[in-house]
């Protein structure tokens, strides 16, 4: 069973669709490592905004994975995110690709920054 932090019971989160994850995800095996909630500051600027990834898992030897989750139907057409929103199909605020994207070289960018590292494999 992986290694979930923070360790909650999954009826505590509000999110239908980040409780079926962090369900899932904690029946993977014992190496891996998964960050619910995840939050982090580039910088030392207490100017600069916090971001978050819904989920990061990690893999002592595998490296992460950054998970951005959508509760409800989704759809992707002619390069636009849509969710359904009141019995009609609506473009998406934000590319869920693209918010787990930052939030990947985000996290590269504080490793870096924290370890004096510049180079992960």
């Amino acid at each position: 069973m992986a290694l979930m932090v923070p360790d909650i019971l999954p009826h505590l989160i509000e999110n239908d669709g980040e409780k079926l994850f962090y369900s899932a995800a904690s029946s993977l095996p014992d190496e891996y490592t998964v960050l619910y909630s995840y939050k982090f500051q580039l910088g030392d600027d207490v100017r600069e905004k916090f971001r978050e990834a819904d989920f990061v898992i990690v893999h002592p030897s595998m490296g992460y994975l950054v998970v951005e989750v959508k509760q409800g139907e989704v759809s992707f057409q002619s390069g636009q995110w849509y969710e359904l929103k009141h019995r009609d199909y609506l473009p998406m605020a934000k590319d869920p690709v693209d918010q787990a994207t930052q939030v990947m070289f985000g996290i590269l960018e504080a490793y870096k920054q924290e370890t004096k590292w510049h180079q992960f494999y």
